[in-house]
């Protein structure tokens, strides 16, 4: 839980992280409790900075990144 919290206080505007339901986005805005996520080109949504999954996020780097 220390390494989430860790995790969620370092998330910056540029990266791409996964949300704990699989969605893959670029972060767009942090503010205090939500993270605004850029799906597409025109597509936002708001998220709480607790539902981005390091561990998945971990896993996606890894995969994406051995191609």
């Amino acid at each position: 839980q220390k390494q989430q919290q860790s995790f969620s206080d370092s998330l910056e505007k540029g990266q791409e992280v996964v949300t704990s339901s699989g969605i893959i986005g670029r972060i767009n805005k942090v503010d205090e409790h939500t993270v605004t996520l850029q799906l597409e080109n025109k597509t936002f949504i708001r998220v709480t900075k607790a539902s981005i999954s390091s561990e998945m996020t971990e896993q996606y780097k890894e995969a994406t990144s051995s191609k």
